[in-house]
């Protein structure tokens, strides 16, 4: 006599492989979010180091007719800005699914925002269930709530404008732009760009953080 499964034994089985199969898939769509966060937050640090070389090795103003570089009131030849670019949607009160690294063609360090006259080197879309939920201002990194828990402080300088983070020989530091205009208010000495996926509905948290100091230090966490 032939023995096997009977019926309710088939069904308990069928019942665990279900099971596992949910886990797996659901642990692996969390590693997927995960890893994409992290994808993302990276891009965002890499492009600001890539304008911050790029700046720092910028080509200089020169006189058409001498070939002589042209001075800024401090003495110093005037370079081409390089920066990024993270434009604000006012209609969704949100910033966009992306982001630009550009060359500035007016050298004159003030006026280092984007504008649709500078050269767009890359537009960078931000794939997959993930959103720039919020950029801010603030004097340190304390006042940006820097921490394990990536709370989007209420304290900071809520940003609701497009920013350019900007980079320009001799200036080792960073440029920062709110809007059209440079941003004056030196003690802001970091600006903090947070990163949380669409699934995360909470606008007090984010996943990742990427801070930028005006000193030139760009960092992820």
């Amino acid at each position: 006599m032939h023995k096997g499964f009977t019926l309710i034994e088939f069904v308990v089985i069928i019942s665990i492989f279900a099971i596992m199969a949910a886990v797996a898939l659901f642990n692996f769509q969390g590693f997927n979010s995960n890893i994409a966060l992290s994808n993302v937050s990276h891009d965002i640090a890499l492009t600001l180091r890539q304008a911050q070389v790029f700046g720092w090795s910028a080509q200089t103003d020169t006189n058409a007719t001498t070939l002589i570089p042209v001075l800024d009131a401090n003495g110093n030849p005037e370079q081409y800005a390089d920066g990024v670019y993270f434009p604000y949607d006012t209609s969704t009160n949100s910033f966009e699914q992306k982001f630009l690294l550009y060359t500035k063609t007016d050298p004159v360090a003030q006026n280092a925002m984007y504008t649709s006259a500078d050269v767009v080197n890359d537009t960078i879309k931000i794939q997959g269930n993930v959103r720039i939920v919020a950029i801010q201002a603030g004097i340190s990194e304390s006042s940006l709530a820097i921490n394990a828990q990536h709370e989007v402080p209420s304290g900071a300088t809520a940003i609701t404008q497009s920013v350019s983070l900007a980079f320009s020989r001799p200036r080792p530091d960073a440029i920062f732009f709110i809007g059209n205009a440079l941003d004056q208010n030196m003690s802001d000495k970091y600006m903090a760009i947070y990163i949380a996926s669409t699934t995360n509905t909470d606008p007090l948290y984010a996943d990742h953080v990427i801070l930028v100091s005006r000193f030139g230090e760009i960092e992820v966490q």
